[in-house]
């Protein structure tokens, strides 16, 4: 059995900022769009519910997309 370091994203191992691993009763997970497929990976990967960062399970907004888009296209 590996034990998970409860501030960690099991996804990309960077910190999650979960607001209930420092002790608070709120996280800014709950006020946020998750992404179902992010979230999935994570319980695959641990079997159980666990924190992931908002950059791996953030959805991002349309205007975030479009910006991304945007970048991508510069590239070519």
């Amino acid at each position: 059995m590996t034990l998970l370091d409860p501030a960690t994203c099991v996804l990309c191992a960077g910190a999650n900022d979960c607001a209930f691993a420092a002790g608070k009763s709120q996280c800014w997970c709950f006020e946020v769009e998750m992404s179902e497929e992010a979230c999935s990976r994570a319980l695959e990967l641990v079997g159980e519910r666990t924190c992931i960062c908002r950059r791996c399970g953030v959805v991002p907004s349309p205007a975030e997309r479009l910006a991304e888009t945007a970048e991508l296209l510069k590239t070519r």
